[in-house]
């Protein structure tokens, strides 16, 4: 009767803690419902102090890298007797990474790894358009001085908009339609630039194109450490790659 109580009282403990595991466990993205109000608080807490410090370190990171691009408008690339792909070579260099050694050959092995370089190597590709952004608006026969503000927008939108598409890729928990669909949007926008001789349309479609290609910026490189690696050294190194 002792026995058959305490196999009871051992299944029945085994039940609850597997229904206990099952609601707490991650989902493929490595998400979990938080109930803990003090994890919560937290969690907030640190936001509210590492995001600032994020977004400075992000924003003095560009600095040397526009000067190059705008200087192309008053005659960088004549002054310093670039030809052809140089001025283009010149910018990629400033967007080199370097992976580490340590804990390589473990993301290495993993075929997603490169499956995320991949999908990350197409969209750094879209992203390239800032590059070229200033020639594409200078096709409207516009002063430098003008150029210069008709540029502007794009960015402004683009920051708006990931903003909006990340709390909604956090909210649902979900990313890859995020990123499809906005994908597809900037692909379809140009398509339509490319497609017309008005410079309204054109202009248009390079917004909402810079607008959708930046707004999946974030979601790609969380989607990234969220799915890959199975210690922090491998989740470094596959976002370094």
């Amino acid at each position: 009767m002792a026995d058959s109580e305490m196999k009871h009282v051992q299944t029945t403990d085994s039940v609850a803690t597997e229904k206990s595991l099952s609601h707490n466990e991650a989902d493929e993205f490595g998400a979990h419902t938080k109930t803990d109000q003090k994890e919560t608080a937290v969690v907030k807490k640190l936001d509210m102090h590492i995001l600032p410090t994020l977004w400075l370190m992000c924003s003095l990171n560009f600095p040397d890298r526009n000067p190059m691009i705008n200087g192309k408008l008053n005659g960088l690339a004549e002054d310093l007797n670039l030809r052809g792909t140089q001025h283009s070579t010149c910018v990629s260099i400033l967007f080199v990474r370097i992976a580490e050694a340590p804990g390589l050959r473990g993301a290495c092995a993993d075929w997603r790894t490169w499956l995320f370089c991949l999908m990350d190597s197409l969209h750094i590709s879209a992203d390239a358009f800032n590059d070229f952004l200033l020639t594409v608006v200078k096709t409207g026969n516009f002063n430098t001085t003008v150029d210069l503000p008709l540029a502007c927008p794009s960015y402004f939108m683009a920051g708006i908009t990931s903003i909006i598409v990340s709390y909604s890729s956090g909210r649902f928990n979900e990313r890859l339609w995020h990123v499809t669909i906005s994908k597809g949007i900037a692909i379809a926008s140009f398509a339509m630039s490319a497609a017309t001789l008005s410079v309204v349309v054109c202009y248009a479609g390079v917004m909402l194109f810079a607008d959708e290609t930046y707004g999946v910026n974030d979601i790609i490189l969380g989607w990234t450490p969220s799915t890959l690696g199975r210690t922090d050294e491998e989740k470094a190194v596959a976002i370094a790659m």
